[in-house]
């Protein structure tokens, strides 16, 4: 019963390993899209910098869906193996439970497909684009830096879901994906001990 459990539960911490890696493949391309874009937002090729850049969302979200699949399933197996894990692991695993918490807030409500902050943002950067390339640019001015400080905001918002050194943010993908190869490590022990 306990390794049927730790098993599955190893699985499907692997598979959210997975997409996560996915999620931050795709999220490096919208990355390099949006930083082409800014750099020359009136280009002949910005539409499709940001055509680019919206495919790639679209597999980021699609891989935020996975994430969060497996990861809930993951949780539940969880709590399952603490009902039945000595007090000393329960405490271990609880530190490793404790340590992924924020990550799932912060991925699912940047990310997410319905409740995505990303997205309102994303949709101001392709109407911001379609008016900054008519024809008539006679107000485009003050459009334009205004543009500038939405798609630098923007651009700022992907780094920091990125979670990189650079951003100097906490809570991303790649610190996610640490913690969650942290839990593996601990599953992999557990493993072990109860063969």
């Amino acid at each position: 019963m306990v390794l049927k459990v730790l098993k599955k539960s190893s699985d499907n911490v692997q598979t959210t390993v997975e997409w996560s890696s996915a999620f931050y493949n795709y999220l490096k391309e919208v990355l390099r899209n949006l930083e082409a874009l800014q750099a020359d937002p009136q280009s002949r090729s910005a539409k499709q910098y940001y055509k680019n850049a919206s495919q790639n969302f679209r597999q980021v979200r699609r891989s935020e869906r996975r994430i969060n699949r497996y990861y809930g399933r993951v949780k539940t197996e969880l709590e399952e193996l603490g009902k039945i894990l000595p007090e000393a692991l329960k405490k271990e695993m609880a530190g490793l439970q404790a340590k992924l918490r924020p990550f799932e807030a912060a991925i699912i409500n940047e990310a997410s497909f319905y409740r995505g902050e990303m997205n309102d943002g994303f949709e101001e950067i392709g109407v911001g684009i379609a008016l900054l390339n008519k024809k008539d640019n006679s107000k485009s001015v003050n459009y334009q830096s205004l543009f500038a400080s939405k798609m630098s905001k923007f651009v700022n918002e992907v780094k920091n879901l990125l979670g990189e050194k650079a951003t100097g943010s906490a809570l991303g993908i790649v610190p996610f994906i640490a913690a969650l190869r942290e839990l593996q490590a601990f599953l992999k022990k557990l493993e072990k001990m109860s063969s």
